[in-house]
């Protein structure tokens, strides 16, 4: 409803005066998120965002110079999720019209839209369509039946497949584009970049230390990171600890957005207090910096139990210089090649988790080869600098600006 639209504008720039407008549905702090963060301070000279959420995101964008409004999505029309179907979309639909009006009014002035998530696409896609604006689509998502209904993969396809340029943070991502119809010819793989100054160890590094220091116990230790949700697998890695005894599982991230999550994140507590578990499992809930943790892992598991687009930490990982177990499918297979910089292993899988985990565990000379030929490669394929760079001047050749 009009009434519901609720707005926060950080900077006082005059929204004419730029042509590029980056549209996001979340205020949370993501990995789609976190890589828009670093695109639009590069680009933030010519270029606004616009989150249909307040939140954390705000702050941070704006503590990097990066001038940004937001407008609440109604309650309900939030609460949609990938997996809606028909009747739910007839539900929101006059949220979505008020929301949709809203959006267009904001985005007067943009030569460009650029949909960094999956509702930013619809409502992104619906006012380039009808205004005749140019339309960038990035997608962080595999468009299979895995992670959304029928109805919303239609709508994304639709949308998508008008858009002039759709970048891909992986070639699995962009062969998912490809099978709903769209051109492979308007797309761009551009892999997700990172900084290695960031992730680097300092040179009198001390895991011991850097554990007492974060409050985690002495010993073996491996990490799992993300949203608590069902398909990144949690559950997966509290089985694999059963067949580790003595090793500690450290559980960083939170349930951020919906019911489910924070039921399944319910269910994972349950489990860590039954016997065999108990006082091994620490729970971190969500970090802004996660890189001292990963330094602190012993190993860092990747257990999605549905193909990951891209797979965001296993890279933070490899440049952590922490050895890395992940689950096969989808980009991940992009980022490590199994037994040279990491291991891969089935998908909800549990004793081939542990069976990687431990193997690494008990051999110091295997986990320092992984995590070279890690550093190595991450360094050169997923840098911050190369990335930002192939995509500001994707946008600047199609808005011509200087």
């Amino acid at each position: 409803m009009p009434s519901e639209i609720v707005n926060r504008t950080v900077t006082s720039r005059p929204r004419h005066a730029v042509p590029v407008v980056f549209l996001d549905q979340s205020g949370q702090l993501g990995g789609a998120e976190l890589f828009l963060a670093d695109l639009a301070q590069a680009c933030a000279r010519w270029s606004r965002v616009l989150l249909l959420e307040d939140g954390p995101f705000v702050d941070f964008l704006r503590e990097r110079g990066v001038f940004v409004e937001t407008i609440a999505l109604p309650a309900d029309a939030k609460q949609l999720s990938k997996s809606a179907g028909i009747s739910s979309m007839l539900q929101v639909a006059p949220q979505f019209l008020a929301i949709y009006r809203e959006v267009r009014r904001r985005l007067e002035g943009a030569n460009l839209i650029y949909c960094n998530t999956p509702k930013a696409i619809v409502l992104g896609g619906l006012v380039a369509w009808l205004t005749r604006r140019n339309l960038v689509v990035h997608l962080h998502d595999l468009l299979t039946d895995e992670h959304f209904s029928p109805m919303n993969l239609k709508l994304l396809g639709f949308f998508a497949r008008r858009a002039g340029l759709v970048i891909a943070h992986s070639k699995a991502t962009a062969e998912t584009f490809a099978a709903t119809g769209g051109k492979p010819s308007v797309v761009e793989v551009i892999y997700n970049g990172f900084e290695p100054s960031h992730f680097a160890r300092p040179a009198n590094f001390s895991q011991e230390a850097l554990r007492a220091k974060l409050g985690l116990p002495s010993g073996l230790m491996f990490g799992i990171f993300g949203r608590l949700t069902r398909w990144k697998g949690q559950h997966v890695a509290l089985e694999a600890l059963r067949s580790l005894p003595g090793v500690h599982l450290a559980v960083v991230g939170e349930a951020l957005f919906t019911e489910d999550d924070r039921a399944y994140r319910d269910e994972l507590h349950r489990v860590a207090e039954e016997p065999g578990l108990q006082g091994r499992v620490h729970f971190l809930g969500f970090q802004s910096d996660v890189t001292p943790l990963l330094q602190a892992m012993d190993v860092v598991a990747h257990c999605s139990v549905a193909a990951e687009p891209f797979g965001r930490v296993i890279v933070e990982a490899m440049m952590a210089g922490t050895p890395v177990v992940a689950t096969r499918g989808g980009g991940v297979d992009e980022i490590i090649t199994d037994g040279q910089d990491g291991f891969l292993v089935p998908p909800a899988d549990p004793a081939a988790l542990a069976l990687a985990v431990g193997r690494i565990m008990q051999n110091s000379e295997l986990a320092s080869k992984l995590t070279t030929a890690a550093l190595d490669s991450a360094r050169e394929r997923f840098c911050m600098e190369k990335t930002v760079g192939q995509m500001h001047q994707l946008l600047k050749d199609v808005v011509n600006v200087k």
